[in-house]
């Protein structure tokens, strides 16, 4: 232990059980009822992390009434970074002393190019994190943990704060360490990032289309299942300084490592932060106890724009949502897309408030865009021009582009409106929260259509390959949207790719066909327009010589057509990314053993006349 540690411990209190249960209770909540809750904690040895094992074990010796009857069992895992000597032995002493706590502990070794240097790579501390997290995130995986702690605390908070003051972050960046968030460095791993489970009810999409000649259904027009789940990071510790991390562990007798490169200020800008917090010769407004409030006074701005949008939302009706094709139809209303004051205010008093309205407004286009948007984060300060486009502008504009998602504008009257929507649901209940605007009165309403923004003709649309007799080892996520597992057993390679137009020229100019008139319907109602062109088609790969006769596309998969006479050698599992939307009546089902190997195959309807 370092002298430091020691000297900042002797006038702290250790922490109790009951009050870390209490903390830990604030940042996480359970993921099944009537179950024991498994956790996973990433323990590098230090003592903040140590301290969190410690307290977890104790959490668990605590009476049934004191942790609301719940159970816990507790998983540890300890990352080797190997990228210095004697990096081996640290993990297994740390692995000895997490035993001697009657801890499950594993060691996760990380890998590294064996023609280099680690420390010398290129932002080795970006690189040695991500690695870090995919780790942990796929051992929670096998053991199907949803729930990994972390011991951040409220000196790391007051380090990021500063950090974040001196790259120029303002207002609502300088919230800090979140308490809970989705597992980082992890997007488009299956299972690990919003993924691994299903929801149980899909979304309703548009009315069913019948054949003309049968008059039997020719598509199913139930959504395709839509992913939950994943990996979720939990900081319990925040509320807590770090001397009583240390006074936790010298009370109790738990050893633990000091990481020197933690104490070096020239290796990183957090280590330069955390000296210049610890000597405390920065000016009491950077001192540690302020860069703390400011954190909370930024969380709390966070919260009051949060309740905002909720009001927001309660007012506004999304008419369909279609996993098929990632499309959202929704109707802004006036409380969105106006903006007045009910009393007279200085000019200074109505910017301001007009600078709230426009950032309540893009968290609101956020929300709604990241159901459809291919991106991993839609960034806010992108949709400051989209928030003024649907609430500020004269004339609204017929569409624009933001976050990688197209919005359309188009006019529909309340008749058609009428019985075509849903409300959000809210996750609170105060009356802050209700409905205080309905659907405007007059006779014709705006309606937003909000798709995958095209594809540009510049850059190289997303492709998943799938060689020939082989088959992709999970689920993958193309295009940001759909999660496909392929099973190629046909003897070309074949690959999933955005829709062409030329895809479909070989059936569309079959006129006079039943097929040609199901296969048009179903695009006009499902993919109108250009929205058909970000479609995921599965295609042999072009170049690749074909017989006499073969089509080179064989499905589209999230619309379950299939097409030629490869369909019993092409075989897939399409399923659409999590969307948070928070409908009503949404259950969930966790797919807790997932079978790879379980591929099915999605075929159109025989009396369709397509084959």
């Amino acid at each position: 232990m370092s002298v430091f540690s020691a000297a900042i411990s002797t006038a702290a209190r250790p922490i109790t059980a009951a009050e870390f249960y209490a903390a830990f209770r604030r940042a996480w909540k359970p993921k099944y009822e009537n179950r024991v809750q498994t956790l996973g904690l990433a323990v590098s040895g230090g003592v903040d992390s140590m301290a969190l094992a410690y307290l977890c074990q104790s959490m668990q010796e605590l009476n049934s009434a004191d942790r609301d009857g719940l159970d816990f069992r507790i998983r540890a895992f300890v990352v080797d970074h190997s990228a210095r000597d004697g990096s081996a032995n640290e993990a297994a002493l740390v692995l000895k002393r997490l035993h001697r706590l009657r801890l499950k502990t594993r060691v996760l070794k990380m890998d590294w190019p064996q023609d280099s240097s680690p420390t010398k790579i290129a932002n080795f501390e970006s690189e040695a994190r991500r690695l870090r997290y995919r780790l942990l995130g796929h051992a929670c995986r096998e053991r199907l943990i949803q729930s990994l702690l972390a011991a951040h605390h409220a000196d790391d908070q007051a380090e990021t704060v500063l950090v974040r003051l001196a790259m120029g972050h303002k207002s609502t960046g300088l919230q800090g360490i979140r308490q809970s968030a989705d597992i980082p460095e992890c997007w488009g791993i299956h299972g690990l990032y919003r993924s691994g489970g299903i929801e149980l009810n899909t979304y309703p999409t548009h009315s069913s289309i019948s054949s003309r000649t049968t008059g039997k259904p020719v598509f199913d027009v139930k959504a395709i299942p839509t992913e939950c789940g994943g990996v979720s990071l939990y900081r319990p510790l925040l509320s807590f300084e770090k001397n009583r991390l240390v006074a936790t562990c010298l009370a109790e007798g738990i050893e633990w490592v000091e990481d020197k490169t933690n104490q070096d200020p020239t290796l990183t800008i957090r280590n330069t932060a955390r000296e210049l917090l610890i000597l405390g010769r920065l000016p009491v407004a950077l001192q540690k106890p302020s860069m703390v409030e400011l954190a909370k006074s930024a969380h709390s701005r966070v919260v009051q724009l949060e309740k905002s949008v909720e009001r927001l939302l309660h007012t506004c009706d999304i008419l369909s949502f279609d996993n098929r094709v990632g499309s959202l139809v929704v109707h802004l209303s006036e409380a969105v897309t106006s903006f007045n004051l009910s009393e007279p205010c200085t000019q200074e008093a109505f910017r301001k408030a007009e600078i709230e309205h426009l950032s309540s407004v893009s968290i609101l286009l956020r929300r709604l865009m990241e159901p459809v948007s291919p991106l991993e984060t839609v960034q806010l300060q992108s949709l400051q021009a989209a928030a003024k486009a649907v609430c500020l502008s004269k004339e609204m504009p017929m569409g624009f582009t933001a976050g990688g998602v197209r919005f359309q504008r188009s006019e529909r009257t309340a008749s058609e409106l009428e019985g075509h929507s849903w409300q959000f649901t809210s996750t609170t209940t105060s009356e802050d929260s209700r409905p205080h605007t309905r659907r405007d009165t007059s006779d014709k309403q705006t309606v937003w259509t909000l798709s995958r923004q095209p594809y540009h003709l510049n850059t190289p649309p997303p492709t998943l390959l799938v060689p020939k007799r082989k088959a992709t080892d999970t689920f993958v996520l193309w295009d940001g949207r759909f999660w496909i597992q392929l099973q190629n057993d046909a003897s070309h390679d074949i690959c999933v790719r955005p829709l062409r137009a030329s895809d479909l020229a070989h059936e569309l100019s079959l006129k006079f066909t039943q097929a040609n008139r199901d296969l048009r319907a179903i695009l006009h109602e499902a993919a109108p327009g250009d929205i058909r062109w970000t479609l995921p088609v599965i295609a042999f790969v072009d170049g690749v010589s074909l017989p006499d006769g073969q089509q080179r596309v064989l499905a589209l998969p999230s619309l379950g057509i299939t097409f030629g006479k490869h369909n019993s050698l092409i075989k897939w599992i399409i399923r659409y990314k999590k969307a948070d939307l928070n409908l009503p009546d949404r259950k969930v089902e966790v797919v807790e053993k997932p079978e790879p190997n379980d591929i099915i195959s999605a075929d159109f309807p025989a009396d369709t006349g397509v084959t």
